[in-house]
């Protein structure tokens, strides 16, 4: 049974306090299309503090999705809200359907969208059934359903205290012209901009001088392409607005610089995704080419120092998405000249300058220190960046020590990389023991790659591409290491676990097949190795070797973790402990 909002405390106030928070809702959406999301965060957060203090926890829920609206959040929206839209405690019930309609739009879930809305209207206590028609109408729009849409929209219209109605005509407006009747598409986008509260006009003069254009009306086609051209220019001062979003960011930024980071020590987390492609599939799939020229990093957090090696595209992404803050950066390696990666050196530059002038306690502390190779060294774009924290690494010194007693030793690399190099990095542990760990680099193989990698315990090797000639029949490539110069490193050497990274999805993703392979022809040497795929995600703790399992979260040995296949084309490999693995 649903509870009254009168039960307790007074019915007259909590009827007060219940219209209160329905104004909040109301109004904190319209401060968001005027880009003032800050004053909109403000009363959402009021809305959630009143809620919580008056005991009313299910209708906080209502004003946290809100919250999450604004951060594009549609997914948290969901799980925020389908536990309690049923709860007997919610007074708020029809708006937090409306909230999860808007969340399954703009998921394209559009079915259930219209389902979520049609429950809203089933709500005696909702307010504004004009908003769920209208929406509903969006829904119906996206799948193609003009008719029905057109339908939703003229209810939005008829029903009592709608307060947009130049967004329900515009919208209209919009349906008849998909479905190819520009007339009543003209009619209906003109009752749009007659509309009081409409503060978009350009884009309906738009729309009708496109309807214009399609039937034939050339003068009228004109005349509407000079009003939408009269409202480029905003009656209002955006000042305002623009002060609002320079004060988001500085917030966001204040957010960030207060989030404490990761407990991890001793860890070795890949950050890398996909560094290039040029697949068929990707070329024929826009989302799928994004995804695929994802690049990244990895990360060594050991001694007290924070390592970043081979920074690429998204790599500060990933780090962040992981739980990970730009203070638990010490050092970052760049160990060849790539170009296209210059810009995320200058976001990680930029970014650790910012967390330096918000926290103060930052301020006495080292600043990140830059080790690059020599093309690198020369041309890097880090301007800003003081002399002295930048420094060249060469292949040709015997050791580099870093703080924290790390020991770095660089080789030279072969292949069209000038002065790339791969290297050898020992570090003591918070237990007082010693790891080992190989970093390939891109290169092509040589004979020499078996003592510079001798004695590790764990190698990142990074494939960088393959071949037909170098997978069936063993052709070594002269600037990658391939699937070949992996076969020969693996057999040469002896690490406890080797880590493949840097794939190529030119032919399509078949990183657990190469590695799968590469346990079959070893075992014809009678030759056992622990070999993983290297994805985002993939964290090692270098006491133990144990993994940390995508699922639950707990760490397991290495060498009982199963990489599973990613859920979409190219998606992200998971590491799955076998609890997790068979649900």
């Amino acid at each position: 049974m649903r509870a009254d909002i009168s039960d307790s405390r007074g019915g007259e106030g909590k009827g007060r306090l219940l219209g209160e928070l329905k104004r909040l809702l109301k109004e904190a959406p319209v401060l968001a299309r005027r880009g003032e999301e800050t004053k909109a965060r403000k009363l959402l957060a009021r809305g959630k503090k009143l809620a919580l203090e008056a005991g009313l926890q299910e209708d906080a829920f209502v004003f946290q999705a809100s919250l999450l609206r604004l951060e594009n959040k549609f997914d948290e929206m969901v799980r925020v809200l389908v536990p309690v839209v049923e709860s007997p405690g919610l007074h708020l019930r029809g708006y937090a359907y409306v909230r999860l309609g808007f969340a399954q739009d703009e998921l394209k879930q559009y079915d259930a969208a219209i389902i979520f809305y049609s429950r809203a209207l089933d709500d005696p206590l909702y307010d504004t059934p004009g908003k769920a028609w209208n929406n509903m109408g969006n829904a119906y729009a996206e799948k193609g359903e003009f008719d029905k849409a057109i339908l939703c929209y003229r209810k939005a219209l008829d029903s009592p205290n709608y307060e947009t109605p130049g967004k329900a005509w515009y919208n209209m407006g919009l349906a008849y012209f998909n479905k190819g009747s520009f007339e009543e598409a003209i009619e209906c986008l003109r009752k749009a901009i007659d509309s009081p509260e409409y503060d978009t006009p350009k884009d309906a003069w738009e729309k009708i001088n496109a309807a214009s254009a399609k039937l034939g009306l050339t003068q009228a086609a004109e005349e509407a392409a000079a009003m939408a051209e009269g409202e480029r220019i905003p009656k209002a001062d955006p000042l305002n607005r623009i002060m609002d979003i320079m004060g988001d960011d500085r917030n966001k930024l204040a957010e960030y610089v207060a989030k404490p980071g990761t407990h991890y020590s001793d860890v070795l987390v890949i950050l890398s995704g996909w560094p290039s492609v040029t697949s068929t599939e990707s070329l024929l799939d826009g989302g799928l080419s994004q995804r695929l020229t994802q690049g990244g990093a990895c990360f060594i957090k050991t001694s007290g120092q924070g390592i970043l090696i081979d920074p690429g595209f998204d790599s500060l992404r990933y780090f962040s998405d992981m739980g990970f803050h730009i203070r638990e950066v010490t050092q970052v390696i760049s160990s060849h000249r790539q170009r296209p990666s210059y810009q995320e050196l200058e976001n990680l530059a930029y970014l650790a300058d910012q967390w330096r002038n918000y926290d103060t306690a930052a301020k006495e502390r080292i600043p990140i220190q830059f080790y690059f190779d020599l093309s690198t060294y020369k041309d890097h774009p880090l301007e800003d960046v003081a002399d002295e924290n930048i420094h060249p690494l060469e292949p040709g010194q015997p050791r580099y020590s870093l703080p924290g007693d790390i020991e770095l030793k660089p080789f030279e690399t072969k292949g069209s990389l000038k002065s790339s190099f791969g290297f050898w990095l020992e570090a003591r542990l918070d237990n007082g023991q010693k790891r080992c760990i190989g970093y390939t680099s891109d290169t092509g193989f040589f004979p020499e790659l078996y003592t510079k990698l001798a004695d590790c315990d764990v190698i990142i090797a990074n494939l960088s591409d393959s071949s037909v000639d170098d997978i069936r029949d063993n052709k070594l490539s002269e600037d990658h290491l391939g699937y070949t110069g992996l076969l020969k490193l693996v057999q040469g050497t002896n690490a406890k676990l080797y880590i493949v990274s840097d794939f190529r999805g030119g032919a399509g993703d078949a990183r657990i097949e190469l590695v799968q392979k590469l346990a079959y022809d070893l075992k014809k040497d009678k030759r056992k190795a622990e070999i993983i795929p290297g994805d985002v995600g993939c964290l090692l703790d270098l006491r133990d070797l144990k993994m940390l399992c995508s699922s639950c979260g707990e760490f397991t040995s290495h060498k009982r973790i199963v990489v599973s296949k990613p859920e979409t084309a190219f998606g992200r490999l998971r590491y799955l402990c076998k609890n997790c693995l068979l649900g």
